[in-house]
């Protein structure tokens, strides 16, 4: 994949980081597209020190990391929906972002959005007229699956990809009664369908929210269906990521999170009891921030820029119904709020850390928990104060070099603005180095959002 250019020779050039998004686009792979640039990505990192070649692998790495800068993020969510909302359209949002609009609060980083339409042919061309005001362009379209047979793709020049799909409504019911649970039955219909629509729509569908704004997306077994099959193509993080968020959601009021056992990490070590923590997640780190940190050292794919509330909480067996209802009431009696990460700070030599300039509005939690608690005690009692911060770079992950110059580069991305709205409770129930939500708890009263139909 690399192109060896010459001064007069462009032999054994290769296809552009574009063109082989395009190519998988048209393959209907726009969902491992991304993967497969960062997969490249990763490559060409390993090829950096090799003679000639490195020079060749920098050229490709920056085009790569320019097609890459570019998240699907909240505002760019909510400006699209808001003009869909002007021209009436009714449409859904699926895909991550529809499975965290359930959750109430972003859970990781989205490359693209996907909109599905009650009615394709009816929509479209009002969806098109909105896109291109907004200055996104039309792609060659491709064809879908069982519950969406049709995509019509666009894109504008900052890197934002929208997939318009189809719906087979009737399908897409029936399919979805085989995941329904009991807590499914809990989640709140998006709306009764709209004249000459199909009945199975308010089936399949339920409200949620982001960033205070109501949105339409789809109920809890149909998100099983949206997302079935992914994680078996590939083990990319986000698909495993979205399964612990459906778990989350269909899990009953007061049910456990983790029936008592141990973890085995290896065969002869000792058994792992699972454990849990509570954090903050914040995804507002710019992004040429978040891959300078997966450079050197800190995959955030396995836990998100956040900063500790509790860790080590309780034993992952301990959280009950008692314990999550306490969880609850605590962080319902602190509002959200806004916070920047002025200043980089170090632990030693050993840590590479963003830090609040106001501490206290992360330590009144802990100490809220430790009251509850009385056999918490944050990081084991290791320390003597607890210093609310974001992790960038660690010992355990990078060498000494690569977190100073994580820490040279890293200044330039600051301040950050970030806003606490939920905590996460998070468990190593699978791996001791693998975290999985488990519950989310919102901050403050829960926000019914805008309605925004």
């Amino acid at each position: 994949m690399l192109g060896l250019r010459g001064a007069r020779s462009t032999w054994l050039e290769a296809p552009s980081e574009r063109s082989v998004e395009q190519v998988l686009t048209t393959l209907h792979l726009t969902g491992h597209a991304r993967s497969a640039l960062v997969s490249l990505e990763q490559l060409l990192v390993r090829c950096r020190r090799l003679p000639v070649v490195g020079r060749f692998a920098d050229a490709q790495l920056a085009a790569i990391h320019r097609r890459l800068r570019h998240v699907f993020g909240p505002d760019e969510l909510l400006r699209v929906c808001a003009a869909l909302d002007e021209e009436e359209v009714r449409y859904f949002v699926g895909g991550g972002w529809g499975l965290d609009l359930l959750a109430g609060c972003q859970t990781r980083l989205h490359g693209d959005l996907d909109l599905c339409l009650e009615d394709f042919d009816r929509d479209l061309p009002a969806v098109e007229r909105v896109l291109a005001r907004l200055g996104y362009h039309v792609l060659p379209a491709f064809p879908g699956g069982v519950w969406f047979p049709d995509v019509a793709v666009h894109e504008d020049g900052r890197g934002h990809h929208i997939e318009v799909l189809s719906v087979n409504w009737p399908v897409l019911d029936a399919a979805r009664r085989l995941f329904a649970t009991d807590a499914d039955s809990t989640a709140e219909p998006s709306a009764t369908a709209a004249n000459g629509s199909s009945p199975s729509v308010p089936r399949c569908t339920a409200l949620g929210s982001i960033a205070g704004t109501t949105l339409r997306t789809f109920s809890i077994p149909a998100q099983r269906l949206f997302h079935l099959g992914y994680g078996h193509l590939d083990d990319r993080p986000e698909d495993v990521l979205a399964e612990d968020v459906l778990a989350a959601l269909s899990a009953r009021p007061g049910a456990p999170v983790v029936v008592p056992g141990r973890l085995d990490e290896q065969a002869g070590d000792p058994p792992l009891v699972p454990a849990t923590l509570l954090l903050v997640p914040i995804f507002s780190l710019p992004y040429g921030l978040w891959r300078l940190c997966k450079q050197f050292g800190n995959d955030f794919d396995a836990i998100p820029p956040h900063v500790t509330v509790a860790y080590p909480f309780l034993p992952a067996h301990r959280v009950d119904a008692t314990v999550l209802d306490e969880l609850a009431r605590i962080f319902a009696g602190h509002e959200p709020f806004d916070f920047d990460l002025a200043s980089l700070g170090w632990f030693g030599d050993d840590v590479v850390y963003l830090e609040p300039p106001r501490p206290e509005r992360f330590t009144t939690m802990t100490a809220a928990l430790q009251q509850s608690f009385p056999d918490f005690r944050p990081y084991d009692g290791a320390f003597d104060a607890v210093v609310p911060h974001v992790t960038l770079s660690a010992h355990e992950t990078a060498t000494g070099e690569q977190r100073r110059v994580l820490a040279t580069l890293g200044r330039r991305y600051l301040p950050v603005a970030a806003r606490a709205t939920h905590v996460w409770l998070m468990s190593n129930k699978r791996h001791p180095d693998h975290w999985s939500i488990e519950r989310f708890f919102p901050l403050g009263a829960a926000a019914t959002g805008r309605a925004t139909t």
